[in-house]
């Protein structure tokens, strides 16, 4: 049957071209028959859907590259969905093609649906070069608030002391610092680490003001500012003077593993206690944490932590 050009379109058609480009592309571009266009849509789609899985991490460490792919996405959604209404309205909608068939449609809804499934089976097996989580304790305060949504990327080079990474304890996904490396001797005194003898510098920082909450009004904690060897520098919390874990004998790292603490040192359960966590395998550790994108303070979104 040969194809029928629609002069008049109503609102309905409109309302459906738009919902579909917007929901279940390309299907909008098939309504209105103009499948190049939706191949089109569908691979500039499916390439920044893949940016995050396969990309290269050092797009997603800043916010200024964070920023530019947030914005390279809306760009061209907004013009795909322009495009394909005004091509309705201004009468260019052709009827009757051999793809505007019900299980064409239908085959485009399986499509998205596979999708899922296969986002799902990546996020399983940890493959995504990009991942978002959300901070589940306060035990890497002040870095890390409660809640706040955080990117991770998968590693692309080896550890180092000063990291704060992403790791695992069975089937848990904790953050932690990477405080020791493996053949390192690493011990507590008095709340300071020492690592190979020398204990990391330590200087007194702002308090940190914990935000009110869960009926508890806003109060000011300790911090401290930590240097490290290599001169990595982060803020830590020390709640009490004499710690539960402030003081710990002198242990060797083995090879292959790391030694992890929170940055709230009075309140993380870490490599400081051996029976709950000790020394992690560095299988285990597979993302740094990169820049909070949603936190409940607002200037602290797009921050890149320490």
């Amino acid at each position: 049957m040969a194809d029928a050009v629609i002069r008049k379109p109503g609102f309905g058609a409109a309302a459906l071209t738009f919902l579909l480009s917007l929901l279940l592309p390309p299907a909008g571009y098939l309504y209105i028959g103009h499948a190049r266009r939706g191949l089109a849509q569908l691979a500039v789609l499916l390439g920044l859907i893949a940016l995050p899985a396969f990309g290269p991490a050092a797009l997603f460490q800043s916010a200024a590259g964070l920023a530019a792919y947030v914005a390279l996405g809306v760009i061209a959604l907004l013009a795909f969905l322009a495009d394909s209404v005004r091509l309705l309205l201004m009468g260019r909608a052709r009827r009757g093609l051999p793809y505007q068939r019900w299980w064409v449609y239908a085959a485009v809804v399986a499509g998205w649906f596979g999708y899922g499934f296969a986002d799902d089976a990546l996020k399983q097996a940890d493959l995504k070069t990009v991942r978002s989580y959300r901070a589940p304790s306060s035990s890497s305060l002040p870095t890390l608030r409660t809640g706040e949504a955080f990117i991770a990327t998968r590693l692309s080079d080896p550890l180092r002391r000063g990291d704060l990474v992403l790791y695992r304890v069975a089937n848990d996904a904790r953050v932690g610092r990477v405080m020791a490396l493996g053949g390192d001797r690493i011990a507590m005194r008095n709340g300071a680490v020492v690592l190979n003898g020398v204990e990391l510098k330590r200087e007194a920082a702002p308090p940190f003001v914990s935000p009110a909450g869960e009926g508890m009004p806003a109060r000011e904690l300790p911090a401290f500012r930590e240097t490290n060897a290599e001169g990595r520098s982060y803020l830590t919390l020390d709640l009490n003077e004499n710690g539960f874990l402030d003081n710990a004998d002198e242990v060797e790292v083995p090879a292959g593993h790391v030694f992890l603490m929170g940055d709230n040192r009075d309140n993380s359960l870490d490599s400081r206690a051996p029976g709950a966590v000790g020394f992690v395998p560095e299988a285990n550790v597979p993302r740094r944490v990169g820049l909070i994108y949603w936190s409940r303070d607002s200037d602290r979104i797009g921050t890149v932590v320490e």
